[in-house]
């Protein structure tokens, strides 16, 4: 009688059609729940990546340990719930979010020369930072399919560019505001 479910279905579907996969459709709610222990792990680890690329190994190996033991977490992965589906997405989300900002600079095409239209638009296709932009889209998207109030993060992905040039320019050059904003679209479009 009730016409919402306030969680995402995405981690509902994710673990059914694992279930399938493997045969193990006959011990659902046990499947369940060890599929939220593997997200939690997954967590873990990104959480891992994200704070060794921004302070180090031994940061990075204090976080997942500190994250590892958070009582809130494990009991979240002993019970299926779409809560440590949401928070792997999220997590991977700022993981690339953080890969925006730390990444080195794509050289500039030397000065005086014009690349041809094509040549242009390819080099922005090629750009890291678009394709983490996409992958940001997509895992803000599958947050978003897991748990309706992950919808905040969508202010990250502008904020890691934001910061990304800000720390290192003053002024953006044409090539740089262009693949901003594709990538942004493309982010957004992901996203959807």
């Amino acid at each position: 009688g009730n016409n919402a479910f306030v969680y995402g279905t995405l981690p509902v579907f994710i673990v059914r059609y694992l279930a399938e996969w493997s045969g193990q459709m006959g011990n659902l709610k046990l499947f369940g729940r060890q599929m939220s222990a593997v997200a939690d792990l997954i967590t873990i680890l990104l959480l891992y990546l994200s704070a060794n690329r921004l302070y180090g190994r031994r940061m990075a190996l204090l976080a997942a340990a500190f994250s590892s033991l958070a009582v809130m977490q494990i009991q979240q992965s002993h019970f299926f719930t779409t809560d440590t589906f949401a928070v792997t997405f999220m997590t991977l989300a700022v993981y690339l979010a953080v890969e925006i900002v730390a990444s080195p600079e794509a050289p500039e095409a030397e000065p005086g020369t014009t690349p041809n239209r094509s040549a242009f638009w390819r080099s922005i296709l090629s750009d890291r930072l678009v394709w983490f932009s996409v992958l940001f889209g997509l895992a803000y998207g599958m947050a978003v399919a897991s748990k309706g109030n992950a919808f905040p993060l969508a202010l990250l992905l502008p904020l890691a560019f934001s910061i990304r040039y800000l720390k290192h320019k003053q002024v953006l050059s044409h090539r740089q505001t262009i693949l901003i904003i594709n990538a942004l679209v493309v982010g957004g479009i992901f996203a959807i």
